[in-house]
């Protein structure tokens, strides 16, 4: 069966319309954030931002019934990790490196105290 150049340039440009959206997730990744407190529970509603450190690009979201909280479509580069919750001091993490495809666990100790008092951690996260 012999198809026109016409036809076969079609298919191939809705090929590459239906492919662009995973092709342009290539370059992002995840942090996966577990948020917990002393006693290892899990600290459920924590507002956690991601904070591109070369961008400033922000991605925001809450910890779950289980304390974590995905926040996905990050483009590679490094990035501040931000906690806050009632009835504890606020975190934030800074060198997390997000690589392309990469999903970034960060485990999150949070201590007891007022959200003004703060606790700076800087480290690598696990990939």
């Amino acid at each position: 069966v012999y198809f026109s150049l016409e036809v076969r340039m079609r298919t191939a440009l809705a090929l590459l319309v239906c492919l662009f959206p995973l092709l342009a997730q290539l370059d992002q990744g995840f942090i996966i954030a577990t948020a917990t407190d002393a006693s290892g529970g899990a600290v459920i509603n924590a507002r956690t931002i991601a904070i591109s450190e070369q961008t400033g690009l922000r991605r925001e979201a809450e910890t779950g019934t289980d304390g974590r909280v995905v926040l996905s479509n990050l483009p590679v580069g490094t990035y501040r990790l931000e906690v806050e919750a009632t009835g504890f001091k606020k975190y934030s993490q800074t060198g997390i490196k997000v690589d392309a495809a990469a999903r970034v666990a960060v485990e999150i100790k949070l201590e007891l105290g007022a959200v003004t008092e703060s606790v700076t951690v800087t480290a690598s996260a696990v990939q």
